[in-house]
């Protein structure tokens, strides 16, 4: 049944007065989960008091889901969020809390350069002590499992900081949306994501260009954007002028004069905006310089926050983190009964192909915290009788992440091959070569 919004029912407050008494708002617990790049230790608990929010402010408390799966550690799945709200009913909480949750998970993704995923709500139930029935509410959420994705810890001495820095500074409406961009962008940081996360990241840099030239004309000492303009030779009887110098700042405040990088992305943002460059072009413009974007617009939000230099430092030399799942390749030779090309799949399958079965072997804490996989894989085969696969090289790849500081460790052993249906035992054959 769907209920009919108010202003299409055109009906005055006068006529609502006295036909229903206005339900009180009462304390609700509101847990959402998200999945993605970040991690708190088993042990952690953060709390962040006083979110601002409308039309009160509200208490967030982080903490991380985790899993025993036998192992010396325990696995990290989702990032919880508890939010405390008043609010009519289960549908209202789960609404405010809903949109502060948002903001902060957009926040913490910025803090460790890491995607987490928007916040799913889960639970939520009425908190007030003292009651003899509680409304409750609960919506299935798909839990993660298997191998961790990617993630980086959070570091509370660098998100407390950043989160008291970005609710004081003047300008957060438009640095919000800076952070939403971005977020999204992280979300697109992936091998074949880079042309929409440069999209996203060109619009977070229009977000920042207001805040940066009032803090540049600041720090020049000049009375306002008019003098300002003047300064930079930008001409003030254009009808444009405004907009002139703000594309001034975006190239030689925010991406420090690299005009190579803003004009490409420039020229990439309006094509893809408007259709005339095509999709290789653009797509070779964001493999060059969708890092050096993203970089700009992290260290140019970063400037226009009120941090220490140590905090800001350690913040914009994180490097960004692909989130998506390890995948793993493997190249050789078909041989044997091979003549038909139609016939070289299991029991008339359409292909020949192979499923990787992974075993997780360890995982153990560094002294840093952060968290070390091992594995073992094993390669099934699904190919007619008489078709061989002669395995020449077995790879697995970590997307855009630096290979040498990435937390999953390569098997230390090649992967075992066994055709589908037997047991390991029942058809001994070579491991694949790396």
């Amino acid at each position: 049944m769907q209920g009919i919004p108010c202003d299409t029912c055109r009906v005055t407050a006068e006529e609502h007065q006295g036909a229903k008494e206005t339900k009180p708002r009462v304390p609700w617990l509101v847990v959402l989960l998200a999945a993605g790049g970040t991690e708190l230790l088993p042990d952690q608990r953060l709390l962040l008091a006083q979110v601002p929010m409308e039309p009160e402010p509200a208490d967030v408390a982080l903490a991380t889901r985790y899993e025993d799966t036998g192992l010396p550690a325990l696995l990290p799945r989702e990032l919880v969020l508890e939010i405390r709200v008043l609010a009519e009913d289960a549908d209202a909480a789960v609404s405010a809390a809903g949109a502060v949750a948002g903001g902060v998970v957009a926040l913490v993704s910025f803090a460790v350069n890491a995607f987490v995923c928007p916040p799913e709500p889960h639970l939520a139930y009425e908190e007030a002590p003292g009651l003899s029935r509680r409304r409750f509410w609960q919506r299935e959420v798909e839990l993660q499992h298997g191998v961790p994705r990617p993630r980086r810890l959070i570091k509370p001495e660098l998100l407390f900081p950043l989160l008291e820095a970005f609710f004081r500074v003047p300008e957060s409406d438009w640095l919000s949306r800076a952070v939403s961009q971005y977020h999204v962008a992280l979300g697109q940081w992936t091998t074949r994501g880079r042309p929409l996360a440069m999209a996203h990241l060109y619009m977070a840099l229009e977000a920042l260009a207001p805040a940066a030239e009032r803090a540049e004309r600041a720090r020049l000492g000049l009375a306002d954007k008019r003098e300002h303009a003047a300064h930079r030779g930008v001409d003030t009887s254009l009808q444009n002028w405004e907009g002139v110098l703000l594309g001034w700042v975006r190239r030689d405040v925010l991406c420090r004069g690299d005009r190579a990088t803003y004009t490409a992305a420039r020229r990439a943002h309006n094509g893809f905006k408007h259709g005339f460059m095509s999709l290789p072009d653009y797509r070779a413009v964001a493999e060059l310089h969708t890092r050096a974007l993203l970089d700009y617009v992290r260290s140019g939000l970063l400037n226009l926050l009120d941090l220490s230099d140590e905090v800001r430092n350690e913040l914009v030399a994180k490097p960004p983190v692909d989130v998506s799942a390890v995948w793993q390749e493997i190249r050789g030779e078909l041989l044997g009964a091979v003549q038909d090309p139609q016939e070289l799949g299991e029991d008339g399958a359409p292909y020949p192909y192979a499923d990787w079965s992974t075993t997780l072997d360890d995982a153990h804490r560094t002294e840093d915290g952060r968290l070390r996989i091992s594995s073992r894989v094993t390669l099934v085969k699904h190919l007619a009788p008489g078709v061989l696969l002669d395995a020449t090289y077995y790879g697995q790849a970590v997307g855009l992440n630096d290979a040498d500081l990435f937390d999953y460790e390569p098997p230390a052993e090649q992967p075992l091959a066994v055709r589908a249906g037997s047991a390991p035992a029942d058809e001994p054959e070579e491991r694949p070569a790396l």
